[in-house]
């Protein structure tokens, strides 16, 4: 029951950020349990060609280039092409799919330049990003004392471990 209670809450928050385009961190345990709880929240608000919140698993020393790239490529796949008979814009694209909310796990992968530029397009475009990984890998990556990223509000996935539910 407790851990019924806990992925509703989850995904309330979850909720709670795409609809306000919020940005947010979740701190998660080594073993990646957000997983489903994400997985699920995506395929609930997903759309035949409207995708309100994706999910994306980061890689290592990734620059914003590379992931706008790929985002835009995604999301215009996700639209079949039709949408499109000329070259757009990122924002654009966003627009049209109906993009609301970014999801990052592994977040501690990019760079803090590469978080810099991306929180600066999002900002640009009106879309929440969310950051998953556990709180110390974000931590030694310097995410949690990022000027900006310090002042969102943090979820839990695994509030059995003492030292993330004190962080709550």
């Amino acid at each position: 029951m407790v851990e019924l209670s806990s992925r509703k809450l989850a995904i309330n928050w979850l909720k709670n950020k795409l609809i306000n385009r919020e940005n947010g961190l979740v701190f998660d345990d080594i073993d990646s349990s957000s997983f489903d709880i994400i997985q699920s929240f995506i395929e609930a608000n997903d759309h035949p060609l409207k995708t309100p919140a994706i999910y994306y698993q980061a890689f290592p020393g990734e620059s914003a280039a590379e992931f706008l790239s790929v985002l835009s490529k995604e999301l215009t796949a996700k639209l079949g092409n039709l949408e499109f008979k000329s070259p757009r814009s990122l924002s654009e694209i966003i627009d049209t799919s109906g993009l609301k909310l970014i999801i990052i796990d592994k977040s501690y992968l990019h760079p803090l330049n590469t978080l810099d530029e991306l929180l600066r397009q999002f900002a640009d475009c009106n879309v929440g990003l969310i950051l998953v990984s556990t709180y110390s890998q974000m931590k030694i990556a310097k995410i949690i004392s990022h000027p900006i990223v310090s002042q969102w509000s943090r979820l839990a996935i695994d509030c059995q471990c003492e030292f993330l539910a004190k962080i709550c």
